[in-house]
């Protein structure tokens, strides 16, 4: 009798010995499981990042190509003032020598009425 007494009592403490490795498993489970979700959860965060970068990316690159185009634009319309200032340099000079002519013919008309 004493001896199916220490067995129940092996026993008993086997079962429970066995019921906490269950227990200690299912937390293991639940442990993993609560960091999959989180390597999902921050994987899922660093793929918004890397389309969030790649928008940036494509904006700038549209930016750099407007700032491209409005530099040509400007190189243009500098091209265009410069000629158009020396058009006005031509025209001074040669207002400059009509009026040197001017002067000359007075001056001639002058000496040629004394």
């Amino acid at each position: 009798l004493l001896l199916l007494g220490d067995g129940a009592a092996a026993a008993r403490e086997e079962a429970a010995a066995v019921k906490a490795r269950e227990v200690a498993t299912l937390r293991k489970e639940r442990s993993v499981r609560r960091q999959e979700e989180n390597v999902e959860a921050a994987a899922a965060a660093l793929e918004e990042k890397e389309a969030a970068l790649r928008q940036q990316e494509e904006a700038i690159s549209a930016e750099a190509k407007l700032v491209q185009s409005v530099k040509e634009v400007m190189r243009e319309e500098a091209s265009i003032i410069e000629a158009q200032a020396d058009m006005i340099e031509a025209a001074l000079s040669e207002a400059e020598a009509l009026e040197k002519l001017t002067l000359d013919a007075a001056e001639d008309a002058a000496t040629a009425a004394a």
